[in-house]
């Protein structure tokens, strides 16, 4: 499981909370994007799945971009599934997406 509020932080080295206007600290990340990505293919040429946790995982547009990248469950808070969001689903709840499956799980 990928925590990925803590992955931002250390791997951008800044507070997320008190980052200034206009800086890097963003989940867009290229180093973010491919450290997730390093995770998600290291995990699966092991058979291991990944989950990934934090606010990525509640925000729709990425949690789409962990859904192509391979991710296998996203463990979504209960305020991040409001409406408008296209993967609103219940507890439980799968998105199916090019053959795959993806558990989403509301906390």
């Amino acid at each position: 499981s990928i925590g990925t509020n803590d992955l931002i932080q250390y791997t951008l080295a800044v507070d997320r909370e008190n980052a200034p206007p206009g800086s890097m600290a963003s989940e867009y990340s290229p180093a973010v994007l491919r450290s997730i990505r390093r995770v998600i293919e290291a995990s699966h040429s092991e058979e291991r799945s990944v989950s990934i946790c934090g606010e990525m995982a509640g925000d729709w547009r990425l949690a789409l971009l962990l859904i192509a990248m391979g991710v296998d469950a996203l463990i979504v808070e209960v305020g991040y599934h409001g409406a408008g969001n296209p993967l609103v689903l219940a507890p439980g709840g799968i998105h199916e997406t090019k053959n795959r499956r993806v558990d989403v799980t509301i906390r």
